[in-house]
């Protein structure tokens, strides 16, 4: 409305001007007509120009999802997992070596070659000794043997099976031929004829003691 007020004066002062224009009339001071003019020109070049373009504001990317964990509960959970580590770790610790199924003193020579893998012989060689029989006492010295041999897994055990038979299946060849030797002196002494004297024995006993020992320090 301003603006065109103005144009209007300044039409009204130009008519009145031309109509009038040797008496001088009303004419328009320069300094007043130069600041409605600028005034004008600044306020059409306001209008012509473009709008500007608010700054959009810089579109921050989609945050992540935070997953920070307070720190309590951090320390609850590696609490946690020490607790279930030294659970496990205990539990292996304790937990009893598998056994061999508990063996029954045997009560003669016939029912330690019938059940060798699941009796004991212990008593049996004793009484043997104690009483002289060294011939026994040797037998059962032998079986002892086979047993550490059955339980070390060098040879399969089954009734009647030969002493030859079991040397086959010793794979190692020093066992093979620490055996063979002992199964040499044994069969000698075994099927002789009669009794054999405590030397006899100890000769071919102490041999089985030291491949036993041997056996089980392996």
């Amino acid at each position: 409305m301003k603006h065109l007020l103005s144009l209007i004066f300044v039409g009204l002062v130009g008519i009145m001007s031309a109509q009038n224009p040797e008496e001088g009339g009303m004419t328009l001071d320069r300094e007043a007509w130069e600041e409605l003019r600028s005034e004008r020109s600044y306020d059409s070049a306001q209008k012509n120009e473009p709008p500007k373009e608010k700054p959009k504001p810089d579109s921050d990317p989609v945050a992540s999802p935070s997953f920070d964990i307070p720190s309590p509960v951090l320390y609850g959970i590696a609490i946690l997992l020490a607790l279930i580590a030294l659970f496990f770790i205990l539990k292996n610790a304790l937990r009893p070596n598998k056994l061999k199924p508990e063996r029954i003193e045997a009560e003669s020579i016939e029912d330690a070659e019938e059940n060798l893998p699941d009796v004991t012989l212990n008593k049996i060689h004793a009484e043997a000794v104690d009483s002289g029989d060294f011939k026994s006492a040797l037998r059962i010295k032998f079986l002892m043997l086979l047993q550490v041999l059955i339980d070390e897994k060098l040879v399969l055990w089954k009734k009647r099976k030969t002493n030859e038979q079991f040397l086959y299946e010793i794979a190692d060849q020093g066992q093979k031929f620490e055996f063979s030797q002992i199964v040499e002196l044994y069969d000698k002494v075994w099927y002789g004829s009669g009794n054999i004297t405590e030397v006899q024995y100890n000769l071919v006993s102490g041999q089985i003691d030291v491949m036993k020992s041997g056996l089980s320090n392996d």
